[in-house]
């Protein structure tokens, strides 16, 4: 099992784009795809803290 935090709102192919190169890299390794379950956690931005304390800035959509 793979636990994968994520701001909320993150776009589904990047979802879908990491969990394919988790089973390649893991295949490779000798672990079979049929035993990787990825669960994702979406948190809001803004009821986090980073380093020193200091929230995320918002996020600027062009």
């Amino acid at each position: 099992m793979i636990e994968v935090l994520v701001s909320s709102g993150t776009d589904t192919n990047r979802k879908k784009g990491l969990v394919a190169a988790l089973v390649e890299k893991l295949g490779e390794a000798g672990i079979d795809p049929n035993d990787i379950v990825v669960f994702f956690l979406e948190i809001d931005r803004g009821s986090g803290s980073f380093g020193g304390g200091r929230f995320a800035p918002p996020v600027a959509f062009a």
